[in-house]
């Protein structure tokens, strides 16, 4: 997920709404960091499966075993992904340093 995330960024994947409130774009990375690194999961997954002699959508991982199983381990990935993203975004609205002085510097 790291070398993903790490790839994806510094191509800019989903730098829209900057110039909304903090929430929007907190969600809308959120969102599409979750969906792109699915994706990307299952195709790593097929490929590792064609490489190993096994048909492309035979290696098709079964995420969630279900529909509602696949959409609930979507959900949770938003909601581990959530905080680093906002933490991301506090940053990018007030300064690296103003961020480390809240964090670290005395009350």
């Amino acid at each position: 997920m790291g070398k993903i995330m790490i790839v994806a960024e510094h191509f800019r994947f989903a730098e829209r709404l900057k110039e909304k409130p903090l929430v929007y774009p907190i969600v809308y990375k959120t969102v599409a960091f979750t969906t792109l690194l699915l994706v990307a999961y299952v195709l790593e997954m097929m490929l590792f499966g064609l490489i190993g002699g096994h048909g492309f959508l035979a290696s098709m991982p079964a995420l969630g075993g279900s529909v509602f199983g696949t959409m609930a381990l979507w959900f949770i990935f938003c909601v581990a992904l959530m905080p680093y993203f906002a933490f991301k975004e506090f940053e990018r609205a007030v300064g690296p340093d103003m961020i480390r002085k809240l964090l670290l510097g005395r009350r």
